[in-house]
């Protein structure tokens, strides 16, 4: 029996929320699909999308949930807990823990920079997939370090 699978889209505020961006994060969720299977993992389509309901990407993800049907988990930083520079970092910690996959959707010049590249970095030490899509059009897969639940 396959598993339902939890997709965790983070990216940058800065990416247009346009139809062009919708298909490709929608050939995204593709590519973790066709990864997991090359890797033997017994999952089905991606089920569930998470993200923290900034702008840009993560309206993006709002989008296609809606679109395909999908399971819509949305998690903002509680600013009432922790500080206001922290929140974001602490919510992405929490979204890492509940998501099987991610998306680190990177704007020109800013790879490896702010909340998404610490929500990649946090899903690599976690054992956990990573796809990143690169402003180049380019996508980069680090597979899971540990069997997926």
């Amino acid at each position: 029996m396959k598993k339902q699978l939890t997709v965790l889209v983070s990216g940058s505020r800065q990416l247009p929320e346009t139809a062009e961006n919708l298909e490709r994060l929608e050939a995204a969720l593709d590519e973790i699909y066709c990864q997991l299977a090359i890797e033997n993992e017994q999952h089905d389509y991606p089920t569930h999308l998470a993200h923290g309901g900034a702008a840009g990407a993560d309206q993006l993800a709002k989008r296609l949930a809606k679109k395909l049907g999908l399971e819509e988990i949305e998690l903002k930083p509680d600013y009432h807990q922790h500080h206001p520079k922290t929140a974001p970092l602490h919510r992405n910690g929490e979204l890492v823990k509940l998501a099987d996959v991610t998306v680190a959707w990177y704007a020109p010049g800013q790879v490896g920079k702010g909340g998404t590249a610490d929500t990649a970095r946090k899903t690599t030490a976690a054992g956990k997939p990573l796809l990143e899509l690169l402003p180049d059009g380019t996508t980069r897969w680090t597979p899971a370090t540990k069997t997926l639940l």
